[in-house]
Protein backbone atom coordinates (compact mmCIF):
# COMPACT_ATOMS: atom_id res chain seq x y z
CA UNK A 1 0.00 0.00 0.00
CA UNK A 2 1.14 3.59 -0.36
CA UNK A 3 2.90 5.53 2.04
CA UNK A 4 0.73 8.01 3.82
CA UNK A 5 1.30 11.40 5.18
CA UNK A 6 -0.67 13.44 7.25
CA UNK A 7 -0.04 17.38 6.91
CA UNK A 8 -1.80 20.67 6.74
CA UNK A 9 -3.08 21.80 3.73
CA UNK A 10 -1.72 24.84 1.66
CA UNK A 11 -3.21 26.78 -1.25
CA UNK A 12 -1.90 24.43 -3.81
CA UNK A 13 -3.62 21.75 -2.32
CA UNK A 14 -7.03 23.36 -2.82
CA UNK A 15 -7.71 21.44 -6.19
CA UNK A 16 -6.68 18.10 -4.97
CA UNK A 17 -8.75 18.90 -2.13
CA UNK A 18 -11.82 19.49 -4.77
CA UNK A 19 -11.19 16.48 -6.31
CA UNK A 20 -11.74 14.70 -3.27
CA UNK A 21 -14.54 16.48 -2.70
CA UNK A 22 -16.44 15.62 -5.82
CA UNK A 23 -15.96 11.63 -5.24
CA UNK A 24 -16.66 12.19 -1.92
CA UNK A 25 -19.73 14.20 -2.63
CA UNK A 26 -19.48 17.13 -0.73
CA UNK A 27 -21.26 20.63 -0.92
CA UNK A 28 -18.74 23.55 -1.52
CA UNK A 29 -18.22 25.84 -3.62
CA UNK A 30 -15.57 25.23 -5.94
CA UNK A 31 -11.84 26.84 -5.06
CA UNK A 32 -13.13 30.24 -3.68
CA UNK A 33 -14.96 28.55 -0.75
CA UNK A 34 -11.87 26.53 0.12
CA UNK A 35 -9.99 29.59 -0.40
CA UNK A 36 -11.53 31.93 1.54
CA UNK A 37 -11.96 29.13 4.55
CA UNK A 38 -7.89 28.83 4.58
CA UNK A 39 -7.54 32.47 4.58
CA UNK A 40 -9.50 32.51 7.65
CA UNK A 41 -7.59 30.32 9.26
CA UNK A 42 -4.35 28.42 7.28
CA UNK A 43 -3.76 25.65 9.97
CA UNK A 44 -7.75 24.27 9.98
CA UNK A 45 -7.31 21.73 7.00
CA UNK A 46 -5.53 18.60 7.33
CA UNK A 47 -5.12 16.37 4.58
CA UNK A 48 -4.07 12.67 3.79
CA UNK A 49 -1.34 12.25 0.96
CA UNK A 50 -0.33 9.78 -0.96
CA UNK A 51 3.87 10.06 -1.23
CA UNK A 52 3.88 7.64 -4.21
CA UNK A 53 0.75 8.61 -6.27
CA UNK A 54 0.87 12.43 -5.05
CA UNK A 55 -2.66 11.93 -4.50
CA UNK A 56 -5.02 13.40 -1.52
CA UNK A 57 -6.67 11.24 -0.46
CA UNK A 58 -8.39 12.55 2.46
CA UNK A 59 -9.18 15.38 4.54
CA UNK A 60 -10.87 17.23 7.86
CA UNK A 61 -11.10 20.94 9.01
CA UNK A 62 -11.00 22.06 12.57
CA UNK A 63 -11.58 26.06 11.53
CA UNK A 64 -10.87 27.88 14.44
CA UNK A 65 -13.40 31.23 15.68
CA UNK A 66 -11.12 33.24 17.84
CA UNK A 67 -9.71 31.50 21.09
CA UNK A 68 -13.09 30.44 22.31
CA UNK A 69 -14.87 28.23 19.44
CA UNK A 70 -14.11 26.28 16.46
CA UNK A 71 -15.90 23.93 14.49
CA UNK A 72 -15.10 20.58 12.74
CA UNK A 73 -16.21 19.37 9.06
CA UNK A 74 -15.03 18.29 5.70
CA UNK A 75 -13.97 14.85 6.90
CA UNK A 76 -13.70 12.24 4.78
CA UNK A 77 -10.86 9.66 3.08
CA UNK A 78 -11.23 7.91 -0.11
CA UNK A 79 -13.35 4.46 0.36
CA UNK A 80 -10.33 2.51 -0.91
CA UNK A 81 -8.26 3.73 1.68
CA UNK A 82 -10.21 3.54 4.50
CA UNK A 83 -9.70 1.12 7.55
CA UNK A 84 -5.78 2.58 8.10
CA UNK A 85 -7.00 4.85 10.83
CA UNK A 86 -6.10 7.59 8.42
CA UNK A 87 -9.52 9.01 9.33
CA UNK A 88 -8.53 8.92 13.32
CA UNK A 89 -5.53 10.77 12.19
CA UNK A 90 -6.88 13.36 10.15
CA UNK A 91 -9.43 13.59 13.07
CA UNK A 92 -6.85 13.66 15.82
CA UNK A 93 -4.48 16.28 14.33
CA UNK A 94 -7.26 18.72 13.51
CA UNK A 95 -8.92 18.61 16.79
CA UNK A 96 -5.48 19.10 18.92
CA UNK A 97 -5.41 22.56 16.68
CA UNK A 98 -8.79 23.25 18.40
CA UNK A 99 -7.52 22.35 21.50
CA UNK A 100 -9.39 24.35 24.70
CA UNK A 101 -12.52 25.80 22.24
CA UNK A 102 -15.79 24.83 22.76
CA UNK A 103 -16.34 22.76 19.24
CA UNK A 104 -19.12 22.22 17.27
CA UNK A 105 -20.06 19.41 14.52
CA UNK A 106 -22.33 18.35 12.35
CA UNK A 107 -23.19 15.03 10.53
CA UNK A 108 -26.23 12.83 9.58
CA UNK A 109 -28.59 12.07 12.37
CA UNK A 110 -28.97 8.75 12.04
CA UNK A 111 -24.89 8.13 12.48
CA UNK A 112 -24.59 11.23 14.74
CA UNK A 113 -24.15 8.59 18.12
CA UNK A 114 -20.62 8.42 16.75
CA UNK A 115 -20.07 12.09 17.51
CA UNK A 116 -22.29 12.27 20.29
CA UNK A 117 -21.24 8.86 22.74
CA UNK A 118 -18.01 8.27 21.32
CA UNK A 119 -16.54 11.89 21.00
CA UNK A 120 -18.18 13.50 23.48
CA UNK A 121 -20.41 15.82 21.15
CA UNK A 122 -22.91 15.61 23.65
CA UNK A 123 -24.59 18.78 23.81
CA UNK A 124 -27.44 19.40 21.23
CA UNK A 125 -29.76 21.92 19.76
CA UNK A 126 -33.48 21.14 19.37
CA UNK A 127 -33.64 21.63 15.59
CA UNK A 128 -32.09 19.05 13.16
CA UNK A 129 -31.20 20.49 9.52
CA UNK A 130 -33.26 19.25 6.55
CA UNK A 131 -31.94 19.25 3.19
CA UNK A 132 -34.97 20.24 0.33
CA UNK A 133 -34.42 20.55 -3.80
CA UNK A 134 -36.31 22.04 -6.18
CA UNK A 135 -36.31 21.66 -10.47
CA UNK A 136 -37.38 23.64 -13.18
CA UNK A 137 -40.84 20.73 -13.19
CA UNK A 138 -41.31 21.59 -9.33
CA UNK A 139 -40.68 25.01 -8.91
CA UNK A 140 -44.09 27.02 -8.17
CA UNK A 141 -44.10 30.64 -8.36
CA UNK A 142 -46.94 32.35 -6.79
CA UNK A 143 -47.38 36.57 -8.16
CA UNK A 144 -46.04 38.81 -5.54
CA UNK A 145 -45.88 42.65 -5.52
CA UNK A 146 -41.95 43.75 -4.62
CA UNK A 147 -42.36 47.44 -5.08
CA UNK A 148 -42.67 48.08 -0.96
CA UNK A 149 -39.19 47.35 -0.63
CA UNK A 150 -35.81 47.37 -1.77
CA UNK A 151 -33.41 44.61 -3.15
CA UNK A 152 -30.35 44.78 -4.58
CA UNK A 153 -28.81 42.35 -6.68
CA UNK A 154 -24.90 41.57 -6.85
CA UNK A 155 -22.68 38.93 -8.49
CA UNK A 156 -19.58 37.71 -6.96
CA UNK A 157 -16.32 37.58 -9.83
CA UNK A 158 -14.30 35.14 -7.80
CA UNK A 159 -11.52 35.32 -4.74
CA UNK A 160 -9.92 32.30 -5.78
CA UNK A 161 -6.24 33.52 -7.61
CA UNK A 162 -6.15 32.18 -11.09
CA UNK A 163 -2.46 33.43 -12.71
CA UNK A 164 0.46 32.14 -11.36
CA UNK A 165 1.58 35.08 -9.66
CA UNK A 166 -1.51 35.80 -7.62
CA UNK A 167 -1.66 31.69 -6.46
CA UNK A 168 2.53 33.08 -5.18
CA UNK A 169 1.20 36.01 -3.14
CA UNK A 170 -1.55 33.80 -1.99
CA UNK A 171 0.88 31.73 -0.74
CA UNK A 172 3.04 33.97 0.91
CA UNK A 173 -0.26 35.58 2.55
CA UNK A 174 -1.35 32.17 3.99
CA UNK A 175 2.69 31.93 4.93
CA UNK A 176 2.30 34.93 7.01
CA UNK A 177 -1.26 34.49 8.72
CA UNK A 178 0.30 31.83 9.75
CA UNK A 179 3.51 32.94 11.38
CA UNK A 180 1.73 35.74 12.52
CA UNK A 181 -1.67 33.76 14.66
CA UNK A 182 -0.03 32.06 17.64
CA UNK A 183 -3.33 30.47 18.19
CA UNK A 184 -5.71 31.51 15.96
CA UNK A 185 -5.22 33.33 12.15
CA UNK A 186 -8.42 35.32 13.07
CA UNK A 187 -6.42 36.63 15.81
CA UNK A 188 -4.76 40.19 14.63
CA UNK A 189 -5.12 39.18 10.89
CA UNK A 190 -5.26 42.50 9.14
CA UNK A 191 -7.53 41.72 6.58
CA UNK A 192 -10.48 43.64 5.97
CA UNK A 193 -13.74 42.29 4.54
CA UNK A 194 -13.91 45.52 2.26
CA UNK A 195 -10.65 44.29 0.77
CA UNK A 196 -13.44 42.40 -1.51
CA UNK A 197 -15.61 44.97 -2.62
CA UNK A 198 -13.28 44.76 -6.04
CA UNK A 199 -14.95 41.28 -6.67
CA UNK A 200 -18.42 42.06 -6.08
CA UNK A 201 -21.05 43.53 -9.16
CA UNK A 202 -23.93 45.43 -8.56
CA UNK A 203 -26.64 44.23 -11.13
CA UNK A 204 -29.58 45.96 -9.70
CA UNK A 205 -29.88 48.83 -7.00
CA UNK A 206 -33.41 49.71 -6.06
CA UNK A 207 -34.35 51.88 -3.01
CA UNK A 208 -30.91 52.23 -0.98
CA UNK A 209 -30.18 55.64 -1.38
CA UNK A 210 -28.67 55.68 2.16
CA UNK A 211 -25.88 54.12 0.86
CA UNK A 212 -25.49 56.71 -1.72
CA UNK A 213 -24.82 53.73 -4.04
CA UNK A 214 -21.80 52.45 -2.41
CA UNK A 215 -20.91 48.79 -2.55
CA UNK A 216 -18.21 49.53 0.72
CA UNK A 217 -21.31 50.70 2.65
CA UNK A 218 -23.79 48.54 1.64
CA UNK A 219 -21.47 45.82 2.31
CA UNK A 220 -20.53 47.47 5.87
CA UNK A 221 -24.25 46.88 6.47
CA UNK A 222 -24.66 43.88 5.41
CA UNK A 223 -21.97 42.25 7.78
CA UNK A 224 -23.47 44.78 10.69
CA UNK A 225 -26.82 42.69 9.84
CA UNK A 226 -25.08 39.63 10.57
CA UNK A 227 -22.90 40.64 13.47
CA UNK A 228 -26.33 41.15 15.13
CA UNK A 229 -27.75 38.04 14.04
CA UNK A 230 -24.81 35.63 15.06
CA UNK A 231 -23.83 37.78 17.78
CA UNK A 232 -19.88 37.84 16.17
CA UNK A 233 -17.71 38.96 14.07
CA UNK A 234 -18.47 37.01 10.53
CA UNK A 235 -17.32 39.99 8.60
CA UNK A 236 -14.57 38.31 6.50
CA UNK A 237 -16.28 34.94 5.21
CA UNK A 238 -19.40 37.15 4.48
CA UNK A 239 -17.66 39.68 2.48
CA UNK A 240 -16.05 36.13 0.82
CA UNK A 241 -19.25 34.81 0.29
CA UNK A 242 -20.44 37.71 -1.59
CA UNK A 243 -17.62 37.47 -3.90
CA UNK A 244 -17.81 33.53 -4.75
CA UNK A 245 -17.47 33.40 -8.26
CA UNK A 246 -21.17 32.91 -9.85
CA UNK A 247 -22.21 34.02 -6.52
CA UNK A 248 -25.91 35.40 -6.85
CA UNK A 249 -26.75 37.59 -4.04
CA UNK A 250 -30.00 39.29 -2.60
CA UNK A 251 -29.88 41.77 -0.13
CA UNK A 252 -33.49 43.29 1.45
CA UNK A 253 -33.78 46.86 2.15
CA UNK A 254 -36.99 48.23 4.16
CA UNK A 255 -36.53 51.69 5.27
CA UNK A 256 -33.26 52.06 4.31
CA UNK A 257 -32.31 49.69 6.48
CA UNK A 258 -30.83 45.50 5.42
CA UNK A 259 -33.74 43.43 6.68
CA UNK A 260 -32.52 39.75 5.07
CA UNK A 261 -30.02 38.70 2.52
CA UNK A 262 -29.64 35.04 0.82
CA UNK A 263 -27.10 34.04 -1.48
CA UNK A 264 -27.33 31.11 -4.66
CA UNK A 265 -23.67 29.58 -5.24
CA UNK A 266 -23.10 26.68 -7.00
CA UNK A 267 -21.15 23.65 -6.02
CA UNK A 268 -18.98 20.94 -7.24
CA UNK A 269 -21.14 18.36 -7.23
CA UNK A 270 -23.68 19.73 -9.94
CA UNK A 271 -26.49 22.00 -7.91
CA UNK A 272 -26.66 24.89 -7.04
CA UNK A 273 -27.48 25.89 -3.06
CA UNK A 274 -29.34 28.77 -1.44
CA UNK A 275 -26.80 29.28 1.23
CA UNK A 276 -27.42 31.16 3.56
CA UNK A 277 -30.30 32.92 4.09
CA UNK A 278 -31.08 35.20 6.69
CA UNK A 279 -34.61 37.33 7.24
CA UNK A 280 -36.24 39.36 9.53
CA UNK A 281 -39.74 38.39 9.28
CA UNK A 282 -41.40 35.66 6.80
CA UNK A 283 -42.80 38.17 4.38
CA UNK A 284 -39.47 39.28 3.86
CA UNK A 285 -38.06 35.87 3.77
CA UNK A 286 -40.44 35.17 0.80
CA UNK A 287 -40.08 38.26 -1.00
CA UNK A 288 -36.41 37.33 -0.97
CA UNK A 289 -36.52 33.87 -2.55
CA UNK A 290 -39.17 35.27 -4.81
CA UNK A 291 -37.27 37.72 -6.10
CA UNK A 292 -34.21 34.81 -6.56
CA UNK A 293 -36.18 32.48 -8.33
CA UNK A 294 -38.00 34.35 -10.33
CA UNK A 295 -34.46 35.37 -12.70
CA UNK A 296 -33.46 31.65 -12.52
CA UNK A 297 -31.94 30.69 -15.56
CA UNK A 298 -32.53 26.53 -15.06
CA UNK A 299 -30.49 25.89 -18.42
CA UNK A 300 -27.44 27.07 -15.99
CA UNK A 301 -28.73 25.35 -13.14
CA UNK A 302 -29.80 22.06 -14.90
CA UNK A 303 -28.89 19.58 -11.46
CA UNK A 304 -31.71 21.65 -9.40
CA UNK A 305 -31.13 24.56 -6.23
CA UNK A 306 -30.84 22.81 -2.97
CA UNK A 307 -31.35 24.61 0.35
CA UNK A 308 -30.56 23.41 3.96
CA UNK A 309 -33.37 24.69 6.73
CA UNK A 310 -34.06 24.50 10.89
CA UNK A 311 -37.00 22.25 10.92
CA UNK A 312 -38.05 24.79 14.17
CA UNK A 313 -38.37 27.42 12.04
CA UNK A 314 -41.96 26.59 10.78
CA UNK A 315 -42.62 29.45 8.56
CA UNK A 316 -39.47 28.28 6.95
CA UNK A 317 -40.54 25.00 6.15
CA UNK A 318 -43.97 26.23 4.99
CA UNK A 319 -42.32 28.68 2.34
CA UNK A 320 -40.16 26.18 0.93
CA UNK A 321 -42.89 23.52 0.38
CA UNK A 322 -45.13 26.61 -1.21
CA UNK A 323 -42.41 27.32 -3.86
CA UNK A 324 -42.03 23.19 -4.60
CA UNK A 325 -38.65 22.17 -2.56
CA UNK A 326 -39.04 18.92 -1.88
CA UNK A 327 -37.62 16.91 0.75
CA UNK A 328 -34.21 15.05 0.36
CA UNK A 329 -34.56 12.53 3.68
CA UNK A 330 -30.79 13.59 4.76
CA UNK A 331 -31.28 15.45 8.34
CA UNK A 332 -27.85 16.65 9.82
CA UNK A 333 -27.97 17.14 13.74
CA UNK A 334 -25.54 19.58 15.15
CA UNK A 335 -23.68 18.90 18.72
CA UNK A 336 -20.74 20.49 20.75
CA UNK A 337 -18.19 19.16 23.19
CA UNK A 338 -19.02 21.53 25.76
CA UNK A 339 -22.11 24.16 25.47
CA UNK A 340 -24.88 24.22 22.73
CA UNK A 341 -24.70 27.62 21.16
CA UNK A 342 -28.79 28.80 20.96
CA UNK A 343 -29.62 30.43 17.68
CA UNK A 344 -32.93 32.41 16.49
CA UNK A 345 -33.55 29.83 14.14
CA UNK A 346 -36.61 32.06 13.50
CA UNK A 347 -34.51 34.14 11.22
CA UNK A 348 -32.72 31.13 9.77
CA UNK A 349 -33.82 29.89 6.89
CA UNK A 350 -30.77 28.39 5.46
CA UNK A 351 -28.06 27.21 6.52
CA UNK A 352 -24.49 28.83 6.04
CA UNK A 353 -22.06 25.90 5.71
CA UNK A 354 -22.40 22.90 7.16
CA UNK A 355 -18.68 21.59 6.65
CA UNK A 356 -16.94 24.94 7.66
CA UNK A 357 -19.79 26.24 9.54
CA UNK A 358 -19.93 29.78 11.49
CA UNK A 359 -23.13 29.12 12.71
Amino acid sequence: MSEIIIRNADFSDIPGILELVRIIGRYVSFEDELFSWMTLDPQAVVIAESIQLKQIVGACSGMAYGPERGFMGLYMVREEYRGRRIGTQLWNKAMKHLEGRNIGVRGLESMFSEYRDKRGFAHQPDYVIGYYKCSESSLILPKLNLDSFGIVSLMGKGVWPRKPEMVTTARDLEHNLAQNASECALENTKISYLDTVENIIVQEWKDSMKFGRSVENLLTEVVNYDRLLHGYDRSFIVAQTLSWRSCKTKIAIINEKVVGYLCLRPTVVGFWMISPFYADSEDIAELLLFSLLSNVNFSEITDGIQIRVPDKNPYCMKLIQKYGFRDENLPISTGYNKTCIEIDVSKFYSFHSTICCSE
